[in-house]
């Protein structure tokens, strides 16, 4: 049987990205001997001018660690992370607050600067260690707990070990504001045990007992019960997402008190809800909005899908890069694939340098860190181009 109009367009399309690909490969290969990675020497070839703040920071990781045939040069891996970080991207401004410190020290007013540029943007580490210069009064000479607090609880959300176990402590010794409260100590307590790979044996020891702990293993269920019983806002969240398989309204009502107080996550899955089960896409976006502002990469990431197929809103491939370039600055992997497919449609032409090589980087990044709807594109061309052979 043939293959209707569409599937013979789509075999063409996949035949062409395949191809040239392949093509790619070839323009880029180590002509050089400089690095036998064909998407970094993409990056070294090209003018900076035309480069964005992701391609100058991965060429800034990779000088520093030395990878892909390159030389370890810490001096051009912090030039390049400088670059990155005046362009706004966000670990790049990280990493350039950290080698400040090395410089100087950590409370110098270039240091500061940078971290506050980094945890505006939602970078944890960032957000940890402005929290603890607000704590300790290094800014304008003023401490602010309140903005210390928030930076803390910001960061733990996002995962950030350090800052979980911070919150724990908090809430233990009733300290900076907060009333003593056990349930919640323990819950952020394991967030930080969790989020360390349990490997911690010392938050464990200091803060469960025999009683915290079934066959063993730590009785998260009745963890996480206690800190929502609480009022804990991210352990309504948590509790949300193990309903969401069986029984979706269980899992919207409890995301829906968690959202109302205060916690981002759960306004990225109402959003998620809101678009598949509702097709309200409307409601979705105000949820993301509310969420992206924050550096919420998930929130972000789908923002920038909203404008770029026009879900709810007009179509704007201006606002979509702009949240999605957000969402690429933190690493995020799906953020990653969106680039990749606007720069493979030519739809940033007007935007940023819009280079069909560049979406074939990102598409092979996102491939590389498991995200199924890149390594699906891969494949298909792939076996595209294994037919035609």
């Amino acid at each position: 049987m043939n293959n209707s109009p569409l599937e013979q367009n789509q075999k063409a399309e996949e035949g062409f990205f395949g191809k040239l690909f392949r093509r790619f490969l070839e323009i880029y290969a180590d002509k050089n001997g400089v690095t036998n990675n064909p998407c970094l020497s993409f990056i070294l070839q090209a003018d900076e001018s035309e480069l964005i703040a992701d391609e100058l920071f991965s060429a800034g990781v990779a000088y520093q660690n030395g990878a892909y045939f390159l030389p370890k040069d810490l001096d051009k891996a912090a030039s390049y992370f400088r670059k990155a970080a005046e362009r706004g991207h966000a670990v790049a401004q990280l990493f350039t607050a950290m080698a400040c410190i090395q410089q100087y020290d950590d409370h110098n007013d270039e240091v500061l600067y940078w971290l506050q540029k980094a945890a505006e943007q939602g970078e944890p580490q960032a957000m940890y260690n402005l929290a603890i210069s607000y704590h300790r009064g290094d800014i304008n000479g003023q401490v602010d707990i309140e903005k210390s607090n928030t930076l803390f609880r910001m960061a733990a959300e996002k995962g950030y070990p350090a800052a979980c176990s911070r919150l724990a402590i908090i809430y233990r010794d009733g300290t900076d504001g907060f009333e003593r409260d056990i349930a919640k100590a323990k819950f952020w307590a394991f967030e930080s045990y969790a989020n360390n790979k349990e490997d911690d044996q010392a938050i464990l020891d200091a803060f469960f007992t025999e009683d915290d702990f079934v066959d063993g293993k730590l009785n998260t269920n009745k963890i996480y019960d206690n800190a929502a019983a609480a009022g804990e806002p991210h352990a309504l969240y948590h509790i949300g997402n193990a309903y969401a398989k069986e029984n979706i309204a269980k899992a919207v009502e409890l995301w829906t008190k968690a959202a109302e107080s205060g916690c981002l996550y759960a306004k990225c899955n109402l959003a998620v809800y809101y678009r598949q089960e509702k097709q309200d896409y409307e409601t979705a976006n105000k949820l993301l909005e509310d969420a992206a502002k924050f550096g919420i990469e998930d929130a972000q990431d789908m923002l920038a899908e909203s404008y770029y197929y026009g879900l709810g809103v007009e179509k704007d491939v201006a606002k979509a890069w702009e949240w999605n370039e957000k969402a690429v600055n933190l690493g995020f992997t799906p953020a990653r694939y969106l680039l990749a497919v606007m720069c493979l449609q030519n739809e940033l032409t007007e935007i940023i340098p819009d280079k069909v090589y560049r979406g074939l980087c990102y598409m092979n990044q996102a491939a590389e860190d498991d995200y199924p709807l890149a390594i699906e594109y891969l494949k298909k061309h792939n076996s595209t181009e294994s037919d035609a052979d």
